[in-house]
């Protein structure tokens, strides 16, 4: 992305973004069909929408206040995630939000290290944020093992149920 775009962008928006940001737009590394071209959004229409002053990134109930307020919305997961940068930084950390849950963190301290995220997401080799489990395999592996039987008990007992109203019925 041109550098006269970025700075037009910013005196729309009355900020002045991170430069590793802006290194980033400029240089973009992502094409095609790339997880990366998702998470780190270089169409400025698209930038502007997100992020325009005066508009809430969503509903705020009572009188708290959305954690995302001052944030620059930077890409998504094109689902439940969407990620931010603190334009008030030289130098700003990645977070994200989880629309889901509400929750909204710290996911990784620079830009430099969300594009490596974003290449191992592209690559299979890491989840996004909102994917990532704390739950041990093992725990998953029972988990997985009672679902399937619990749906074997299931249709066991409409089995059962069919052939019991069958005969009720005089049909068997």
């Amino acid at each position: 992305m041109e550098a006269d775009l970025i700075e037009a962008f910013e005196k729309e928006l009355g900020i002045t973004l991170p430069a590793d940001y802006k290194a980033a737009l400029r240089d973009y590394p992502f094409a095609g069909e790339h997880t990366g071209t998702e998470m780190l959004v270089n169409d400025l229409s698209l930038l502007r929408s997100w992020n325009l002053p005066g508009l809430s990134h969503g509903k705020k109930r009572g009188k708290k206040t959305d954690p995302r307020d001052g944030f620059l919305v930077i890409g998504s997961d094109c689902s439940e995630t969407e990620f931010f940068i603190d334009p008030k930084r030289e130098s700003s950390p990645v977070w994200y939000y989880e629309r889901e849950t509400g929750k909204f963190e710290l996911y990784v301290a620079s830009i430099r290290e969300y594009l490596e995220k974003c290449a191992k997401i592209d690559a299979g080799e890491e989840l996004y944020p909102n994917e990532a489990s704390n739950i041990p395999e093992w725990l998953k592996t029972i988990y997985a093992a009672a679902i399937f039987l619990g749906f074997i008990f299931f249709g066991w007992l409409v089995y059962k149920a069919v052939v019991w109203l069958q005969t009720k019925l005089g049909l068997l």
